[in-house]
């Protein structure tokens, strides 16, 4: 009835978003690139600028992409179930080139963002970044650890098939 209603307004599928899941488990060893360091988020201004131009450049030719501000990064750090040590800065040669997110609700723990600017993708930055998410997530007693997939980004979901993570529910957009 949803589709038939959706089609009757003129709107069409565009793609599926997908709930992948990961089995508990001790995550794979964290292996950070050659000239990587991390930085726990810590709340700074530099730290709020570093996160959002990251944002902007890492998702900047994705599917609904909006140009985050350093104001809406600094909300999201006001919110209720923002945890700051969930929070991963990569830096390379002093440039911060990625970042990971972390999110516990209460069902479920979530590796809610995770992006690598163009330059610094294939480094093995992004699965680093993610094994370090799994982890802080499981100890954090997580229920389970999931993520959400734009089910047209095959790199992504390649290295998300690859640690363990599997399709547990499909939402069409």
């Amino acid at each position: 009835a949803a589709e038939a209603l959706a089609a009757r307004h003129g709107f069409r599928h565009a793609r599926f978003f997908w709930r992948m899941e990961r089995p508990q488990g001790a995550p794979p060893p964290i292996e950070w690139p050659p000239g990587v360091e991390v930085r726990a988020f810590d709340g700074s201004e530099t730290a709020l600028e570093d996160w959002n131009r990251v944002y902007n450049e890492s998702f900047a030719e994705h599917y609904h992409f909006f140009l985050s501000s350093v104001d809406y990064c600094r909300s999201i750090t006001e919110g209720s179930e923002f945890c700051p040590d969930g929070l991963l800065l990569a830096h390379r040669e002093w440039r911060c080139v990625g970042f990971c997110r972390c999110a516990i609700h209460s069902s479920r723990g979530e590796v809610e963002i995770l992006g690598v600017v163009p330059e610094a993708r294939g480094t093995g930055l992004g699965r680093a970044l993610l094994r370090w998410c799994v982890g802080w997530l499981e100890r954090a007693d997580a229920l389970s650890v999931t993520l959400i997939a734009d089910g047209e980004n095959e790199a992504a979901l390649g290295l998300y098939r690859h640690e363990g993570f599997e399709v547990a529910r499909t939402r069409e957009v």
